[in-house]
């Protein structure tokens, strides 16, 4: 089934950030576990939860240097190409949580504005 990834839930989300990183050359042994419902990392025996776990997702983004901005009451994370001005953004997603729009501006930066998820995340 195809969504967009800014109308994605807490677990599409996850399972996506994973797909995102296995894109960009990242080693995963993470799986989607339908017995917890959840991402499962089975390297180190816990649940994967980028959306909600500050150390799991803000990592990624601290490394992908995605830039969390307020508007309001809108959380936009914004990434930019290396060299390029601050005036010049490529990509922007918006969430209710730091993590969540920084997690959707990654996911866009790798995968694009639709992708592709498994029928039993949906």
């Amino acid at each position: 089934m195809k969504i967009k990834v800014v109308e994605a839930t807490n677990l599409q989300l996850d399972w996506l950030v994973v797909r995102a990183l296995q894109v960009s050359g990242v080693e995963s042994y993470i799986f989607y576990s339908p017995k917890l419902g959840a991402m499962y990392n089975s390297a180190t025996d816990q649940v994967y939860r980028p959306t909600t776990d500050l150390a799991q997702g803000g990592s990624i983004l601290f490394g992908a240097r995605i830039e969390i901005r307020y508007h309001d009451v809108i959380v936009a994370g914004i990434w930019y190409r290396d060299g390029i001005g601050r005036d010049e953004q490529l990509h922007k997603a918006t969430g209710p949580t730091e993590l969540v729009a920084g997690l959707r501006c990654y996911v866009i930066s790798v995968l694009g504005e639709e992708v592709e998820i498994p029928k039993e995340l949906t």
